[in-house]
Parts: C-alpha cells; sequence; structure tokens
C-alpha cells in the first residue's frame, strides 16, 4: 500500500482538501471544478503508479497523455476567468485549446498513444506561461487598489507560472546540460518535480482560501 502513496500524492489531496473546503459552494462553475480536475489528478496519478507497478503494459504514459485533455481545458478555463476582467480573453483562450488539442491529435496519430506527447505538452506549458506573465503584466498596470495577499487569481496565476514555466525551465536545463549518471539525472529531475508542485499545490490551496474570504 505505501508504494502507492508519494509526496506529489501528498500535495495533490491536500490541494483537493483546500479545494473541498474552500470553493464547494462557489458561485463559479469553473473555480468550483478544481475539486473535480484535482480528485481525477489524484485517480490518474494512482493509476500511473499501478500499471508502472504492475507492469500490465509496456510504461504508463498513456496515463499521463490522457490527463493532459481535461488539464488542458481546465487550466484554459482559469486563465479565461483571470484574464476576463482585463481583456476580451475567450478567443484567446479557444485558439489556443484549439491548437493543443490539434497537437494532442497529430501526436497521437503519428506516435501512438504510449509515448510522451512532447511537443503538445512543451506548447501547452509555453502558452499557459505565456497566459500567466500576461496576467501579470495585465494585474501590475491596473491602477486600482488591491489587497495582493487577499487577491485568489493573483496566487492561482503565481502556482501555475511556477509550475509551468518552470518547468520548461528544467526540461531545457536537464536537455542541455544532462548529468552523465542517469540515476542521478533522474534522481534531480524528480526532486525538482517534487518542488514544483509543492509551490503549484501551495499557492493553489492559498488562492482558494482568498476566494472564499473574498465572496462568503
Amino acid at each position: 500500500m505505501a508504494k502507492y502513496i508519494s509526496i506529489n500524492i501528498v500535495l495533490e489531496l491536500l490541494c483537493l482538501l483546500a479545494a473541498m473546503a474552500y470553493v464547494l459552494k462557489d458561485k463559479s462553475l469553473i473555480w468550483k471544478s478544481s475539486i473535480v480536475f484535482m480528485l481525477l489528478t489524484i485517480v490518474m496519478e494512482e493509476l500511473g503508479r499501478h500499471f508502472n507497478l504492475t507492469n500490465q503494459w509496456k510504461n504508463n504514459q498513456l496515463v499521463y497523455n490522457l490527463l493532459t485533455l481535461p488539464e488542458a481545458v481546465f487550466i484554459s478555463s482559469m486563465f479565461y476567468c483571470m484574464l476576463k476582467d482585463y481583456i476580451r480573453s475567450r478567443p484567446v483562450v479557444i485558439t489556443g485549446l484549439a491548437l493543443i488539442y490539434g497537437l494532442y491529435l497529430y501526436e497521437f496519430i503519428q506516435n501512438g498513444p504510449f509515448l510522451y506527447m512532447n511537443m503538445t505538452i512543451t506548447v501547452m506549458s509555453v502558452m499557459f506561461s505565456v497566459y500567466s506573465f500576461l496576467y501579470l503584466y495585465l494585474f501590475i498596470k491596473n491602477e486600482a487598489y488591491v489587497e495582493l495577499k487577499k487577491h485568489a487569481a493573483f496566487w492561482w496565476v503565481t502556482g501555475a507560472l511556477m509550475y509551468y514555466f518552470g518547468g520548461l525551465a528544467t526540461n531545457l536545463l536537464f536537455t542541455v546540460m544532462p548529468f552523465a549518471d542517469v540515476d542521478i539525472n533522474a534522481r534531480l529531475y524528480s526532486y525538482v518535480y517534487v518542488a514544483l508542485n509543492l509551490f503549484l499545490y501551495g499557492f493553489w490551496s492559498y488562492s482558494f482560501k482568498c476566494r472564499y474570504q473574498q465572496t462568503r
């Protein structure tokens, strides 16, 4: 049983609990969908670990490839919610989502479901990083007074930026300057992603609390 528990899953569970505590009764369906997304993430993470431990498939990449689809929808929907206060975000987000799904379909046809969809994941990470920087630029440019420590959107976007931009930087670093020892390379890579997940789910959990305080 202990084999099915990891630091990442613990972080995801804590974030799920925070979402259930703070946004379960939120009037926004998009914010409320955080609960569904976190639950789905945990289920798929456990399935991935199960197939990796039992060797039922040649690899567990299919599980994570499938998770990419709802991830793209959820993150895009949240950015639509964050950006719509500053710009007409619907066309931007729909175009980006169409691009992600187009690339996903292309890689699925070309490589099948068991290979890591590198192009799709990379483009998606670049896109979400751009959305994050755009939001922060518009947020800073806006002259309206905001109490930052209680601003849910700011903390949610900050978490997303840390994860997606940090992931891009990490992948680039390990591609350009890999360690000679493969085991050390894999171990350091996993440690970095644990840290990125800590930032992501930590900031998201705090944003749920801020959202609750803003809307109650």
